[in-house]
């Protein structure tokens, strides 16, 4: 019996070793399916049968720009955006997407242009903020992020230019001087 055991020692050392960092959440898949969510360290894992994909867990900033916004007075204000995210569910974000800035931006944006009361949005942004934050959080829960913070950068007016000629493209905000 103990040369099969020896023997069995010996084959383990031959399996390869995965590390799952100290920041990440490792997503432990056998046979492509879902098994377990594992901690940080090392792991030895049966090729072709299991393998450990890890998934950056630290905090992450984003900046949200580019959005644009036309307010209770009728002028156009450029809004630029913050938020902090950490991954909640290593499995649903890695099945989510492929592109997680990406898909956090839309979502950010899309939250904030569909916000009701948009005039506060100058005179209270602290409390609209909070509100805009909730609504967020719930968004992307689905996919196994969490918004950390969300905060507003830069809520400014724009100037308004219409080049003229032949076909006019769309209105080309700029910010104001």
């Amino acid at each position: 019996m103990s040369l099969v055991a020896a023997l069995f020692e010996n084959l383990l050392e031959f399996l390869p070793i995965t590390v799952v960092e100290e920041h990440e959440i490792g997503v432990y898949l056998r046979w492509g399916r879902y098994k377990k969510s594992v901690e940080p360290g090392g792991y030895r894992t049966v090729w072709p049968a299991e393998k450990i994909i890890a998934v950056n867990a630290q905090a992450q900033d984003l900046p949200i720009t580019d959005m644009h916004m036309v307010l209770g007075n009728d002028k156009v204000w450029a809004i630029d955006a913050a938020i902090a995210y950490t991954i909640d569910n290593a499995y649903r974000y890695m099945l989510a997407t492929r592109e997680p800035d990406e898909l956090l931006t839309t979502a950010a944006k899309s939250a904030v242009l569909s916000y009701k009361g948009n005039n506060r949005i100058v005179d209270n942004t602290s409390e609209v903020e909070e509100e805009i934050y909730g609504v967020l959080d719930d968004m992307v829960e689905m996919w196994g992020i969490a918004i950390l913070r969300f905060k507003f950068v830069t809520i400014a007016p724009c100037k308004v230019f219409v080049i003229r000629g032949g076909t006019s493209p769309p209105l080309l905000p700029t910010y104001e001087d």
